[in-house]
């Protein structure tokens, strides 16, 4: 089995259940479900290569998953999924209670050769969810559901037929549990960005004159595959232009032109995302001027970054510093959680007063885009150790003058 175990601390999640008074999480999106499952759909990969693109089955139901935790460590976690993939997904799962959904319509012949993968009789997701509900004792439990991921459709269905059942949103709560990095995700994270440097510096060395960005795109595919990974986004900015913009990949870069490289890849689920600010030549003063100001700011916000500081306070500290160089943040966000998504608790911004714990991984990310140079952002991730902020990169952090 790939994932004999819970990849997330179970144990955790089941102590903030009991304290907020839920008997059941229902997750449903692909994020959650991958978290409390380790069947990660959200991003590519070789083992269910089709499922990260799908909205609709084979027959034209809903592609929806769900899996469902039980606050009382006596029940089983339970998921349901599409019929035809229950057994592939013994092998994928620590769930042992895997629940097929199908429609039908067509009965095979009995001399048929070839396996038939539904089943006789028609059931749907919800069928199958208040199955697995009701076995377990829970049909007039308090049910945490994602209230911003679950289909309205859905929703409506769960309450006609669980009427005796209080729902409650927890998708806060899944996505405070997801700050706080096991042992484990901090693994998958190390590697993802050791990939991720592995990415760029093959890009620093291919920089030049002529080179466009779906050749630097070809090059990063052929790295981030040969070394296990996925491909998630690509960000190639020029200058010269009033605001950040993706340019046309077939546009060569110029002599003396900089440009900004922001990249992310997916490494067993868990994501990465780093940018560079590159000059193909030597840099102009103005741009020396904003990048220094700029990574100035990175090293406020990496010595700020220590247990028990809030996230708001460490945007005040890095905002300041950057307005005493006359530049301020172009997006509101110094910096932000990663993990299962690019976007993660905490946010480094005014209004996120997250305490920020040991576990956390977190990127740094100061940013300023002045008219008419290069998007300057210094992005790099790193784990919130008992010291600080420990970076998971050696990729060097001065702008990049590639002569």
């Amino acid at each position: 089995m790939k994932n004999a175990a819970p990849v997330f601390d179970i144990e955790k999640a089941r102590s903030r259940m009991e304290q907020a008074g839920i008997d059941l999480i229902l997750a449903s999106s692909k994020v959650n479900t991958g978290y409390l499952s380790g069947l990660y759909t959200h991003v590519w990969g070789w083992d269910h290569a089709i499922l990260h693109a799908l909205e609709k089955e084979y027959d034209g139901w809903d592609y929806l998953i769900f899996v469902g935790l039980p606050q009382n460590s006596s029940q089983s976690q339970f998921m349901v999924e599409y019929h035809h993939r229950t057994e592939a997904l013994r092998d994928m799962t620590w769930i042992q209670d895997i629940k097929g959904y199908s429609r039908n319509g067509y009965q095979p012949p009995p001399n048929a050769r070839s396996l038939f993968l539904e089943p006789k009789k028609a059931i749907s997701q919800i069928d199958c969810v208040v199955e697995a509900i009701e076995e377990r004792g829970l049909s007039d439990s308090t049910i945490g559901i994602e209230e911003n991921r679950l289909p309205l459709t859905y929703f409506n269905a769960l309450q006609k037929r669980l009427q005796h059942a209080k729902f409650v949103d927890v998708f806060d709560l899944l996505f405070e549990l997801r700050s706080v990095k096991t042992p484990e995700e901090i693994r998958r994270l190390r590697r993802a960005y050791k990939i991720n440097e592995q990415v760029y510096r093959e890009i620093f060395e291919n920089f030049q004159v002529g080179v466009t960005p779906y050749h630097i795109f070809q090059r990063t595919l052929e790295t981030v595959y040969r070394e296990g990974a996925a491909f998630v986004f690509n960000h190639v900015f020029f200058e010269g232009q009033e605001a950040a913009y993706n340019v046309p990949a077939d546009q060569p870069i110029l002599p003396g032109q900089s440009a900004f490289y922001d990249f992310g890849l997916a490494y067993e689920g868990y994501k990465s995302d780093t940018a560079r600010t590159i000059v193909n030549g030597t840099a102009s003063e103005d741009l020396k001027h904003v990048y220094r100001a700029v990574l100035e700011t990175y090293h406020v916000v990496q010595e700020a970054l220590k247990p028990g500081v809030r996230a708001s306070e460490v945007f005040r500290l890095g905002s300041e510093y950057l307005e005493s160089k006359q530049l301020c943040p172009s997006i509101t966000c110094l910096g932000h959680g990663i993990g299962l998504n690019q976007h993660e608790m905490p946010f480094l911004t005014p209004h996120d007063h997250t305490v920020i714990e040991p576990g956390m991984v977190i990127t740094i990310e100061p940013n300023a885009e002045v008219p008419g140079l290069t998007p300057c952002f210094v992005e790099d991730a790193g784990v919130i150790t008992i010291d600080g902020w420990e970076n998971f990169t050696a990729l060097p952090t001065t702008l990049q003058e590639l002569i």
